[in-house]
């Protein structure tokens, strides 16, 4: 019984984030980035690192992406060490070494109909990404 109440609890935490998932697609290049932010109408996208990938913030990304409020939404993270092209074209810097002065681990960036509308620079919480969401892309 003493080792059913101490696994219970983090059974029962692992269930709750696992029906929080969604699809955070990771991007795979140039390309596929420019066609899902161009098809879709509401992306969310996290830069970040391969190194933070799995850090605080890269889980509350995934469990935000998979509250039914934002189930018309495309999420996606864009691992900047990868694919440096994305992250300088969206940080509006034109060398590499001058990436990592510009564009803050994690970013988020919002689109709409294509066009990048606003950002939030550095890890945030819950309820202020769930807050960015409703305000930069609406319902």
């Amino acid at each position: 019984m003493k080792i059913l109440a101490r696994v219970l609890p983090f059974f029962i935490v692992c269930l709750a984030i696992t029906a929080c998932r969604a699809d955070v697609h990771e991007v795979t290049s140039s390309i596929e980035f420019d066609q899902i932010i161009t098809s879709e109408p509401r992306v969310v996208v996290e830069f970040t690192s391969s190194s933070a990938v799995h850090d605080r913030y890269g889980q509350i990304f995934e469990k935000v992406s998979g509250l039914p409020e934002f189930s018309g939404y495309k999420f996606l993270m864009v691992d900047v060490g990868k694919h440096r092209g994305i992250a300088m074209r969206h940080s509006g810097v034109s060398s590499v070494s001058m990436l990592s002065s510009s564009l803050s681990i994690p970013t988020t960036k919002f689109f709409k109909n294509g066009h990048e509308i606003s950002e939030l620079q550095g890890a945030v919480g819950e309820a202020t990404l769930k807050s960015e969401i409703s305000k930069m892309l609406g319902k």
